[in-house]
């Protein structure tokens, strides 16, 4: 379990690592250079579009032929700031996104009850079940 936890302690940022465009409707254009979880899914490497939906209370990331809804647990306002940052945490070989952070603010998607539940869930795909019926 420690072991879940320090390799989800390691962010990793996609700030610098690829192509970041704001369209005129508020979404922000990024280049993901790798596979990564969001939305409870599974989505390849790629270009995606972040949006808001409705009052903006959620995101929803959409490319590669794929959407995923994204529900923020957390939101704190960044006034000034211009970048768009998304932030993963590494949690048995998958790049979770944690966080997305906007000039709108930041959205954090993950909390630390999300990655136990996550961490337990990948710790019971590798046992095999014992008793028969």
């Amino acid at each position: 379990m420690k072991k879940y936890f320090s390799i989800a302690l390691a962010l990793l940022s996609v700030a610098g690592l690829g192509a970041i465009a704001r369209a005129e409707d508020g979404s922000v254009a990024v280049t993901v250079p790798f596979e990564f979880v969001a939305g409870g899914q599974t989505l390849p490497s790629g270009r995606y579009t972040i949006s808001s939906i409705g009052s903006g209370s959620a995101l929803k990331l959409s490319g590669q032929g794929r959407s995923a809804v994204l529900l923020p647990t957390s939101f704190d306002d960044n006034s000034g700031f211009t970048d768009t940052r998304l932030s993963f945490q590494r949690v048995d070989n998958n790049n979770l996104l944690s966080r997305v952070t906007t000039s709108a603010g930041t959205y954090t998607l993950v909390s630390g009850r999300e990655l136990v539940r996550l961490a337990q869930a990948q710790q019971h795909k590798g046992m095999a079940a014992a008793g028969s019926n």
